[in-house]
């Protein structure tokens, strides 16, 4: 009986501490602390439809388990990387990232730094029958209200109260905006970002675009020519690249030395394709580019041995190439021709004062000229002894499209 007893008080405390009766374990811990918030969270590689996501990991008690990406203020996806792609964007759309970290816990942690990025604009689609477009608007006749407002045209202007010779046309437009390729069938032959010191320390960024003589819209012109576009603020090409018309060759900037104003310094060379750059091989765009023609208003007048030509020009039809003048219907010396650098110091563009062989004196004097301005203005004096005897004679201009107009 005693040992019946002592079996039923075992078995009752065995069972009274299985039911919970007496335990000494610890309570469990229950984490509450969040991760700490990932840091500087950067774009990469945007392009039409992408980005590459990176960010420098955050720290937790226990251990990260996930990083959730929101897009536009929405969770968009989890991974466990510091680095991630987001695909299926739209083209030329603004977008905002931010991210935060998890544990196992779901502990979440606060937002990351926001990255706001806008994805590439699209190449532009061009019909086929179009071969040259201008290069900010893509339109395929001059259009100043889409973006193709001209600053300075080419040839003899007034910079910084000085003459200067400018080789090219400058487009005006905000920092980003996107350049475009003007014509089919050319090749990427340079990219540089030029820095100071260098010889074209002024450029900055630029590419130039070489092309076949069949490319040119001028279906008579011969020869092989390119395209330089200067001060991008950043570059879409790379050497090598065959590229065709209508497709982001990068956006406008102010890059380069003394670059101060936004704008596309456009310029085209004639019988070069290797990228080379030479003055003397630079031709008025509006070789190119289509626009309407307008006629300028020119007058002239004499004083003895001295004839003075002034012409005045809307801004969309800067294209006066050649000056001349006629007795008799008799084209006579001087000549002053902006592209093949004749009545002009050839060793010195910038030079506005030039004697040619005849011992004619040729001062060419532009008015200053700037980004909202309707007209243009250009004086030119031809001095010579011989003019004196001169009782009737003519002016003749001609423009980038080789049209004559005699005054």
């Amino acid at each position: 009986m005693q040992n019946f007893k002592q079996f039923l008080f075992l078995f009752l405390v065995v069972v009274f501490n299985s039911c919970g009766g007496s335990d000494d374990s610890p309570e469990p811990v229950i984490d509450k602390t969040p991760p700490t918030a990932p840091t500087n969270l950067q774009g990469d590689n945007i392009t039409k439809t992408s980005l590459d996501l990176t960010w420098i990991a955050s720290t937790d008690n226990v251990g990260v388990t996930a990083y959730i990406l929101y897009k536009n203020g929405i969770n968009y996806v989890a991974t466990t990387s510091t680095t991630y792609t987001i695909t299926e964007l739209n083209s030329n759309t603004n977008y905002n990232f931010k991210i935060s970290a998890k544990d196992a816990a779901e502990n979440e942690s606060v937002f990351s730094n926001v990255l706001e990025i806008t994805t590439e604009q699209e190449d532009l689609d061009i019909p086929e029958n179009v071969n040259v477009i201008w290069p900010l608007s893509g339109d395929s006749t001059f259009s100043p209200n889409s973006g193709d407002e001209i600053a300075d045209g080419y040839g003899p202007r007034m910079l910084s109260g000085n003459y200067d010779f400018h080789r090219g046309i400058d487009f005006p437009e905000p920092t980003g905006t996107p350049i475009y390729t003007s014509l089919r069938g050319g090749q990427v032959v340079r990219v540089e970002a030029s820095q100071p010191g260098s010889t074209f320390e002024r450029w900055g960024n630029w590419v130039v675009i070489a092309y076949p003589a069949s490319s040119h819209p001028n279906p008579d012109h011969s020869s092989v020519f390119q395209i330089a576009y200067l001060h991008l603020s950043s570059v879409n090409v790379n050497v090598g690249q065959n590229i065709s018309i209508g497709e982001k060759i990068g956006e406008v900037g102010n890059t380069g030395v003394g670059i101060n104003t936004e704008h596309l310094h456009f310029e085209y060379y004639d019988t070069i394709d290797s990228g080379l750059i030479q003055k003397r091989h630079s031709r008025n765009p509006f070789t190119l580019l289509p626009y309407t023609t307008i006629t300028p208003t020119v007058t002239s007048s004499k004083s003895n041995s001295v004839i003075t030509v002034n012409i005045e020009q809307t801004v969309p039809s800067l294209d006066v190439v050649e000056i001349a003048l006629l007795v008799d219907e008799i084209t006579i010396n001087p000549v002053l021709n902006f592209e093949q650098r004749i009545g002009m110091d050839i060793n010195d563009e910038d030079n506005d004062t030039y004697t040619d062989i005849d011992g004619t004196v040729i001062n060419v004097a532009p008015t200053n000229f700037s980004e909202g301005d309707s007209m243009y203005y250009l004086s030119i004096t031809f001095t010579n002894d011989v003019f004196s005897s001169i009782s009737n004679y003519q002016v003749k201009l001609t423009n980038a499209k080789g049209e004559e107009f005699i005054y």
